[in-house]
């Protein structure tokens, strides 16, 4: 299977040494340029990461830029260009984080995944020893929002 990143899953798994999960998980990873300049450059508390160490991570650009263009209205480049490229290929997945990306990916009838279920998918495949840890990290390290429930519901789903 084919997955599309945004850049907050990529970050939150590079930032806890995960990223080759996604190479152990999925067929083929994508991201579109947008994605892979923002994730090239520092921002905030989070590292430069440079997508060259990670073969297994292609660029790939969206085909239709009138979609990116209205999407843009409402989302950043990078989840526009990441939403767009979804929707060209049937049956991928797109693997992001935000809210509001999220609820345009489900009005478009993608397929959508964030890093707590990529890390509980990982957990339940014995690719990584659990999943609790690397959340708490997450949430105090990378200041994600993920409340006491969703870390409860996650290690209960990762079978911990």
């Amino acid at each position: 299977m084919l997955v599309v990143s945004d850049a907050s899953p990529i970050r939150a798994l590079e930032w806890v040494g995960l990223v080759h999960i996604l190479n152990s998980l999925f067929d083929r990873v994508v991201v579109p340029p947008a994605v892979a300049a923002e994730l090239e450059r520092r921002n905030g508390p989070y590292r430069r990461i440079e997508l060259s160490r990670f073969d297994f991570i292609h660029v790939t650009h969206p085909q239709n830029p009138e979609i990116v263009q209205e999407l843009s209205h409402i989302l950043d480049l990078g989840e526009s260009e990441a939403l767009a490229l979804a929707s060209e290929v049937p049956d991928s997945l797109l693997l992001i984080d935000e809210k509001a990306g999220r609820r345009q990916a489900h009005k478009m009838n993608l397929h959508v995944v964030g890093t707590v279920g990529i890390l509980v998918t990982a957990r339940r495949r014995e690719l990584i020893p659990a999943i609790g840890p690397i959340l708490k990290v997450l949430r105090t390290e990378l200041r994600f929002f993920l409340s006491d429930g969703v870390i409860a519901e996650a290690v209960r789903a990762a079978g911990e």
